[in-house]
């Protein structure tokens, strides 16, 4: 049986016990109904994972004892740089989940031209991002968290882009192709509800995206980039079919 994870912003070693959480202990003790003797394991986002043995639970209060170290931390070779432009809230969320789930390196949330979100609440959103990418990871295993930069807008975003693959996810152009048979690094640009204006596609053309289509089908913000990351793994990281 998978044991339960959960992500702690602290320093964490062998012996050293420590209290999870408040928000964590109850989970851990109200919903999962653990006691004193079992394990679970911890996190803290800067690499590998450690199996705690629960010391004491004293209804939200929980003291755990790290007892082994696992440094795998599942994360793929390929580095993927995502330039999220902001989608509505659900949208979003959802994203952030799924592109965590699949070992995006960097997330970006980008204020474009045509962005549905009001400006003076995007700076709010950061900590909830965050939490949400916290959440994916605890559910799928990755023990190092994707850096979430804070919300910028698309052309100081360009501007800083550097990979061995710089891509424009847009409908109507050609599917990906291979140019490279070794690419470490992978820069995606997705965009929002709206797509992006013509001036936006033409600035990120003129600094050397190419631009891609994903099928033949116009694809959903919140679907884009999901599949974006997933063919760019498939083509140039982990994703590859074996005989």
């Amino acid at each position: 049986m998978t044991l339960p994870r959960f992500f702690v912003d602290a320093d964490l070693s062998i012996g050293k016990t420590f209290a999870l959480p408040e928000a964590s202990g109850h989970h851990l003790a109200r919903v999962l109904r653990k006691t004193t003797a079992e394990h679970i394991v911890v996190f803290n986002g800067k690499g590998g994972e450690f199996t705690c043995k629960i010391e004491s639970v004293r209804k939200n209060h929980v003291e755990v004892r790290p007892i082994k170290h696992d440094e795998n931390n599942r994360a793929p070779q390929l580095r993927t740089t995502l330039g999220l432009c902001i989608l509505k809230k659900d949208s979003m969320n959802s994203v952030l989940t799924k592109v965590t789930e699949l070992g995006v390196s960097r997330i970006t949330p980008i204020i474009s031209d045509y962005c549905a979100v009001a400006h003076k609440v995007i700076h709010h959103r950061q900590i909830h991002w965050r939490q949400v990418i916290i959440a994916a990871c605890e559910q799928c295993g990755l023990n190092i968290l994707p850096t979430l930069d804070p919300a910028t807008n698309l052309s100081d975003w360009l501007s800083n882009s550097s990979a061995d693959i710089r891509l424009l996810a847009v409908p109507g152009r050609a599917p990906i192709r291979r140019r490279l048979s070794v690419v470490n690094s992978v820069s995606l640009l997705t965009g929002p509800e709206g797509g992006f204006s013509k001036a936006e596609e033409n600035e990120a053309i003129n600094i050397g995206f190419d631009t891609v289509t994903f099928g033949e089908r116009v694809l959903r913000a919140e679907t884009a980039p999901v599949v974006a990351l997933s063919v760019s793994h498939q083509v140039w990281g982990n994703f590859g079919i074996t005989e």
